[in-house]
């Protein structure tokens, strides 16, 4: 087996990566959100905060630029107010 392969597998196990200095979260999830984290985790084998860390890695980008958005969006109606 080439390393190449040897590699491929090993992403094809574990597609997540885990960052070994993180934080611990504990979060309430509902039944849809556990089904489908579930439905995530049988076909690619990584754990449930495997896939959970993946997944706000590639959503919180976006709900950072949202924030900052509103937050200037505030500022904005806030000084025509005054």
């Amino acid at each position: 087996m080439s390393y190449i392969n040897s590699m491929a597998d090993q992403n094809l196990l574990n597609p997540f990566p885990q960052d070994t200095n993180r934080v611990r979260l504990q979060v309430e999830l509902s039944p849809v959100l556990v089904s489908l984290l579930d439905h995530i985790t049988a076909v690619t084998g990584a754990s449930r905060a495997a896939v959970t860390v993946q997944a706000l890695t590639e959503v919180l980008p976006v709900l950072v630029e949202r924030v900052d958005g509103l937050k200037r969006r505030a500022s904005e109606v806030s000084g025509k107010v005054k």
